[in-house]
């Protein structure tokens, strides 16, 4: 996956900070973000269990997460990688979802609505079928 540094994580991220980031990306280069935002899609009750979902719009960018540390690695103290996508289920609803990927990696299909306190979920449903029928 290519992960993106903002103009604005720029401006809080400290020189050694900058190495450990240069670190992440360079090992993270062969994960699959794809695959990361079906699962959090699923978490979030917008796929179903097989990640039948259309996802676009994904994107990955480093982050400051201060709930944990070294959670990437030892030495990455609150870095972390933000994921965010929109999904859509094919029927009448698109997600657009935020994730911390250390918050994906401790998802075991039993913890869902505990990850999901921690994302980003706006959910846009479609209300009429057909507008002006009658």
């Amino acid at each position: 996956m290519k992960i993106k540094i903002t103009e604005e994580v720029k401006r809080i991220l400290t020189v050694s900070e900058m190495s450990v980031v240069r670190r992440i990306r360079s090992e993270m280069v062969e994960e699959d973000l794809l695959s990361y935002c079906r699962m959090a899609a699923r978490v979030a009750g917008g796929c179903d269990f097989n990640g039948m979902c259309e996802i676009f719009d994904e994107s990955a960018e480093i982050a400051k997460n201060f709930r944990i540390w070294d959670g990437i690695e030892e030495g990455t103290g609150q870095l972390d990688v933000w994921i965010r996508f929109m999904a859509y289920d094919g029927l009448n609803t698109v997600l657009r979802i935020g994730v911390y990927l250390t918050d994906l990696w401790k998802v075991t299909g039993y913890n869902n609505d505990e990850i999901k306190q921690f994302m980003y979920v706006d959910r846009f449903e479609r209300v009429n079928e057909v507008f002006g029928k009658g």
